[in-house]
Order: C-alpha cells, then structure tokens, then sequence
C-alpha cells in the first residue's frame, strides 16, 4: 500500500544504539510494575502483589526505598501532568477508572460511567478521555465532571503526545500488532511501526511520548516481557535502540522534571521498576 508525502514506513530507519553513562537503579526490591512519579518527584505509585496474593499500589520513596501499600487495588497507572492525581483502573466485574492522590492517599471514582473498552488516556488541561461501546467520553478533573469531547477518540487509542495533537494507536496486521502515529485533528498517518529484526512476528509495545513531543520510546521484541527499548524521532522517523531491556506489557514514565525514566524489568525471574536519567548519550 503506497503513502504519499510524509506518510511513511520506518522498519528501515533503525540506526544506531542509545547507552546511559550509568546503570539503572532498582527502586522495588520486593517486586513491583507499571510504576509512575507522584507530583513531586521523590515517590513513586507502582502496582505489586499483595500478603493476600491480590495487586495492590503501593507508595515507594526514592531515597529511602521504604514503600507503602495505599489500600487501594489497580493497574494501568497513568500520571496526570499538572495535577496531583494518579489515574488508574480499579478492578472488578467491569473494571472502571479512577484516580488517587499520593499526597493524602485518597482516591476518588469517575462512578459507573467510566467503564472504558480499552485504555483511557490523559491528555493536557486534566482532560481524560476513553471510548465506552464505541463512544468518546471526556472527564475534565479540574472540574470533577463530564465534559462534551472536543474529538472522536481514534479507536485502540494507547498514548497522546504532551499537546494533544497526535496520537498512537494499535491495530492488527496479520495476527500481530502495528502502531500507528497520527494528527488527531486529520486523521492522517505519520508513521507506521511494526517493530524491528526482520521476523515478521516481531511486536510493539508500551509506546509513550518524550515530555517535549518530539520522540516516542516503546518496546519491540519477540515477546513483551523480554523487550527491547527504542526512541523514535517523529521529525525524520529515525529510531534509535536503547541499551535497556524491559517488560513492554507496561509503559516506561517520566519523572515531572522529564531528567529520569522509571520502567519495568523482569530480574530473577520477577518484575521489578529501574530508575535512571534521561536523556541516554547517542553514540
């Protein structure tokens, strides 16, 4: 299929390597995954298996490693930018959004309407916006309410860029996943992913977009758990692999201050979060 202009693959603009002067830190020596900053940098919300064997959050500080379970259960944490809150996905029979604040370790609930069919997504200004049976539905946090969507949500939406105006989405191609990077205003493509190492079964995961917009870091390998890290440029479609191996079935965040990179990795056999600075040096 032939794409015009801009539109265009990048399978065959893998170049070079990224490596850190430094090695990644553990900062979950008991085990935990699918971490995220708290607002102020110093502490982390991260999900990990309970004394009751159930998952749990958990508040961990950075310094001291001591950590905290909040008595709250989820999974798919998000952090929202310029807000105290933590988005999550509560558990159950139809498992709905809500969202927590380490500060005072409260959560609160969108109640039942929340019920997303796929992942819901944060996008700048509070706005948190998921599809429910096909239809876009926008929940504004600084005004604890429902609000008219300004968009339709493309489907199989999985991360927005920091201003709103792309977004990455998945869809199937011959049983396995492809990402597509796209304006949400227009619809059209940027880029298309499809992973990297020329077997044809090679997946993408856990894409999330650099704190300025201009890159998105996600996973690729034979198996999620057991991923490599990559750095896509969206200007020229360059992407770089990163000298890190992690669980791509959870997406790597960003400190507030965007100058560290907190992601899972399988160690001995379990998950654990690693914490290190951004950016890698380019060699």
């Amino acid at each position: 299929m032939k794409r015009a202009g801009w539109y265009g693959m990048v399978g065959g603009l893998l170049m070079g390597m990224a490596a850190w002067s430094e090695l990644p830190r553990c900062v979950t020596p008991d085990g935990g995954w699918n971490g995220v900053f708290a607002p102020d940098g110093g502490e982390i919300v991260y999900v990990a298996r309970g004394t009751n064997g159930e998952e749990e959050l958990r508040l961990g500080n950075l310094e001291t490693l001591e950590t905290v379970a909040v008595g709250v259960r989820g999974d798919k944490l998000q952090r929202v930018p310029d807000s105290e809150w933590i988005l999550f996905l509560a558990p159950g029979h139809f498992p709905v959004l809500e969202y927590f604040r380490p500060s005072d370790r409260q959560s609160r609930d969108f109640t039942d309407k929340a019920t997303p069919d796929g992942p819901a997504v944060v996008l700048p200004g509070g706005l948190i916006y998921w599809a429910a049976e096909a239809v876009t539905q926008a929940y504004d946090l600084n005004q604890r309410d429902f609000v008219e969507p300004a968009f339709e949500l493309p489907d199989h939406t999985l991360a927005v860029s920091p201003d709103g105006r792309l977004a990455v989405v998945e869809r199937r191609e011959a049983e396995r996943p492809v990402l597509e990077v796209i304006e949400i205003a227009t619809g059209k493509l940027r880029h298309l992913l499809e992973g990297f190492g020329g077997t044809g079964k090679v997946g993408v995961y856990a894409p999330v977009f650099t704190p300025d917009g201009r890159q998105l870091l996600y996973a690729s390998g034979e198996a999620p758990e057991r991923a490599k890290l990559f750095c896509l440029t969206l200007e020229d479609g360059v992407a770089v692999e990163l000298s890190a191996e992690l669980d791509g079935r959870y997406p790597p965040a960003f400190s507030p201050d965007g100058r560290q990179l907190l992601f899972t990795a399988v160690t001995d056999g379990r998950p654990n979060l690693w914490l290190i600075s951004w950016p890698p040096e380019i060699e």
